[in-house]
């Protein structure tokens, strides 16, 4: 009986020559014992055919895999939220917290990598210095619009000046009514020992004429006020002539200092004549009788 082609596969043994038809029914020659088995044209290329694909598989699987490890690594990035960037933060890798290193620099079980802080930030490692604070100065009240204005009569000071004869009491308030009684001090300004500049206005020709001889006093020259706190010695830096509208005379300073001024020159309001003053060392404290280190009022 006649075999086919796939029981020649199967089987390879000889077959009987008596067998013409076997070579027409398989398409093939008979095959010889020993030779290697043939296959159909047909059957190889299908063969090629299906490793291309396989191959086209493997090849797709590969790209989506790398690029699903992108996104998550993009996924991962975005954890560093701004405010992280800006404070200077650091941002710990999957790789450190599962214990591997790969990163130059970087390894064991919680590896960082330093993130750069915001150009705007000022980090330093340097410990804060003292804070500075100003201190807080008197502030004048401005001159008044009525020179003749109501004033209440108001002493806060008693000054002596040796090297011209004066010692009258200071009263309070820059309008003529509050001068006519004698010295008086700009309201605003520092009180006498107090820091920043105490302003005392005086007549030259009337009122008693407390300031006429002003401008007879010589640097170092002591100008002394008591007051409930105590008594405070000044002593004359410099004389200077400035028109009426000069009114910085009133400025306030960062130190103990004093000023007086008049009329200049006497009988006429053309000029100010200004006289500024330095406290020189500690007030006397109360009790003491009024005595002052330096300087002899009597």
């Amino acid at each position: 009986m006649a075999r086919s082609y796939a029981e020649d596969v199967r089987d390879p043994s000889p077959r009987s020559s008596t067998s013409p038809s076997s070579e027409s029914r398989s398409g093939m020659p008979p095959t010889a014992p020993g030779a290697p088995i043939r296959f159909a044209p047909g059957h190889r290329a299908r063969t090629v055919a299906i490793g291309v694909i396989v191959a086209s598989v493997v090849l797709v699987a590969g790209v989506l895999v790398q690029r699903d490890q992108a996104e998550r690594s993009r996924a991962a990035a975005a954890v560093l939220t701004a405010d992280d960037l800006r404070a200077g933060g650091s941002a710990t890798t999957a790789a450190g917290a599962a214990g591997v290193s790969g990163v130059s620099g970087v390894s064991g079980p919680a590896a960082t990598i330093p993130v750069a802080a915001d150009a705007g930030a000022t980090t330093s490692s340097e410990p804060a210095g003292p804070t500075t604070t100003e201190p807080t100065l008197p502030r004048p009240e401005p001159l008044p619009l009525d020179p003749y204005a109501d004033t209440p009569e108001v002493v806060v000071a008693r000054i002596v000046i040796p090297a011209i004869g004066l010692d009258e009491d200071v009263h309070q308030g820059m309008t003529l009514t509050a001068i006519n009684r004698g010295p008086s001090h700009w309201p605003g300004t520092a009180l006498p020992g107090q820091l920043g500049n105490v302003v005392i206005a005086g007549h030259r020709t009337t009122y008693g004429k407390p300031f006429r001889d002003l401008d007879r006093l010589q640097p170092g020259d002591p100008v002394i006020f008591r007051t409930g706190e105590g008594t405070f010695v000044y002593a004359v830096t410099r004389t200077e002539v400035v028109t009426p509208d000069e009114v910085h005379i009133a400025d306030q300073t960062v130190a103990y200092t004093s000023t007086l001024f008049a009329c200049h020159p006497p009988g006429s309001a053309a000029y100010r004549i200004v006289v500024r003053l330095e406290l020189q060392g500690a007030p006397v404290a109360p009790g003491t009788g009024g005595r002052v280190v330096g300087a002899d009022p009597a």
